[in-house]
């Protein structure tokens, strides 16, 4: 199983010069994934400094050399599959064979759709996703896309230059449900969450075998990914890995402290903290 952290873009958080320093910090001390939350204004009512997750993760890209990085996740329901195509081709450039995209559907749901004047309903967002996530799969494999749907409207459009190597696709969606069994069988990895809880290994060691069931027309395995957060020691997390998960994110953000603990956490490196996962929600 292998460890990455999950940082926040919010507060303190939010200036690029700060990530970029953790990015480099995360990577030498053995960490193998460093992702970015993605807002646009996090807090409707009381706004909080919120920097932007894609020029930030452009710096990291071309400052690290092995760790993998990518946003978790991106609210693609209201981006433009097109604009997010180019965009992971760039970060590929920069960074071959490090990307990850991780997609859902998005939240906080009154700040960073409701005062755009975009959908809130949850499933008018995800069809959009849906719908966005078809798109894209066409734009990063050199596919012309022809599409006529409900949210997007594209007329043979092959976007050039193509990634180097794939650009996996992790998607977020509710355990239990459908939403992740869905997921599964046309990306690349799924990023779950419980709506009532924590994700324990019980409930991982049964979306392993559910999606395993899954046949991908790729034939390839679905990664499964677990956001939780640590005490400082190790034990627990093995339970995780035994579970068939194939990452544990950690999570490190504002409201654990400033940066300066962060980075403390960091230097410990990956075998430093014991499995304390949590939903998602307060990032």
């Amino acid at each position: 199983m292998k460890r990455g952290l999950m940082v926040s873009t919010v507060g303190e958080y939010a200036d690029p010069k700060v990530l970029v320093s953790l990015a480099v910090a995360a990577e030498s001390h053995g960490w193998q994934g460093f992702f970015l939350n993605d807002y646009l204004l996090y807090q409707r009512e009381v706004p909080i400094p919120v920097t932007d997750t894609w020029m930030t993760l452009a710096a990291i890209a071309a400052t690290t050399r092995r760790i993998v990085i990518g946003p978790m996740v991106t609210a693609l329901a209201r981006r433009d599959p097109w604009t997010v195509a180019k965009q992971l081709v760039a970060l590929q450039q920069l960074a071959p064979g490090r990307i990850r995209f991780g997609a859902g559907v998005g939240g906080p749901v009154e700040a960073d759709f409701g005062a755009f004047g975009r959908e809130t309903s949850y499933q008018q967002r995800r069809d959009r996703m849906l719908e966005a996530l078809g798109l894209l799969r066409q734009f990063l494999n050199g596919t012309p896309a022809r599409h006529v749907g409900t949210y997007y409207q594209v007329d043979a459009v092959k976007l050039l230059p193509l990634p180097l190597t794939p650009v996996p696709i992790w998607a977020g969606g509710y355990w239990p449900g459908r939403s992740v069994l869905q997921l599964a069988a046309t990306t690349d990895g799924v990023f779950p969450e419980k709506r009532d809880g924590d994700l324990t290994p019980d409930d991982v060691a049964q979306m392993r075998a559910a999606v395993d069931g899954i046949a991908r027309p790729d034939g390839l395995r679905t990664e499964l990914i677990v956001e939780g957060r640590t005490d400082g020691t190790e034990s627990g997390l093995s339970g995780y890995a035994d579970a068939g998960a194939d990452w544990f994110l950690e999570y490190v953000g504002w409201r654990r402290g400033g940066p300066a603990a962060v980075y403390e956490r960091i230097r410990q490196g990956p075998a430093g903290g014991r499995a304390a996962p949590t939903r998602s929600l307060d990032h």
